[in-house]
């Protein structure tokens, strides 16, 4: 009867174990960076949220994202750390990377800074990427392809730090943009025009100013709207 009541009470546990309360960390308005319980790190960006159970670390290592966020992995072959997100999954296998599962949710995109990740929807062949690689999953098509260009700013938001090295202005305001959590549109006529320069923590209007100055535009904010404007860009 003891031993029945011990396998009971084992039972019992490990039931409450698998079907734990969900916890959640959210971002607001401002950037947040934690440290998992299986000593992983995350930094989520504006808006996000990260949900797992209150077992993680224990039975499972599976969390669903939405948003942005920045993931540096300790890696277990016997806990795969796996991320879901808009019906996709991402597996780690010992790397650190950033997926964005923001917008409308019709897309998810995963680049890869270290090490190697599995990305892949169920039942069907993922995709492994490598340091410097990534791939994007479309949500209509249910379809997954590698990216041919990696916008090296899109992790500024973890760091603070903007290089741009020949980058099209277009490209730079999405990474102004990310990092400091405001819409910037870009006039056609200079979308393409190059920049090449490091900001390392510089506050936003320092960034714009410097932009203006060397490229020979001019910027127009109103709150967290802000418009460049040109018919031409000084090179």
């Amino acid at each position: 009867a003891i031993l029945a009541i011990i396998a009971g009470v084992t039972w019992w546990l490990n039931t409450l174990n698998e079907y734990s309360e969900p916890v959640t960390i959210t971002a607001s308005a401002n950037i947040v960076r934690d440290t998992l319980p299986d000593g992983s790190s995350v930094t989520l960006n504006r808006y996000a949220s990260l949900t797992t159970k209150s077992s993680f670390g224990r039975k499972n290592r599976t969390l669903q994202l939405k948003g942005e966020a920045y993931f540096n992995v300790r890696h277990d072959d016997e806990l795969p750390f796996i991320i879901e997100a808009n019906g996709v999954f991402i597996k780690d296998i010992g790397t650190a990377f950033n997926v964005d599962a923001s917008g409308d949710s019709s897309y998810v995109e995963v680049i890869v800074e270290e090490g190697e990740v599995y990305f892949y929807l169920e039942g069907q062949e993922g995709l492994h990427l490598t340091k410097g690689q990534g791939a994007i999953y479309h949500s209509q098509t249910h379809t997954i392809t590698r990216l041919e260009n990696i916008n090296s700013t899109r992790t500024a938001y973890t760091t603070g730090i903007l290089r741009f090295n020949n980058t099209k202005l277009n490209d730079a305001a999405l990474a102004i943009s990310g990092l400091y959590g405001v819409l910037i549109d870009v006039d056609p006529a200079i979308s393409n025009c190059s920049i090449t320069v490091t900001f390392n923590k510089e506050d936003l209007e320092t960034v714009l100013n410097v932009l203006c100055e060397t490229l020979g535009i001019q910027y127009e904010r109103i709150d967290n709207h802000i418009q460049l404007k040109g018919s031409v860009c000084r090179q």
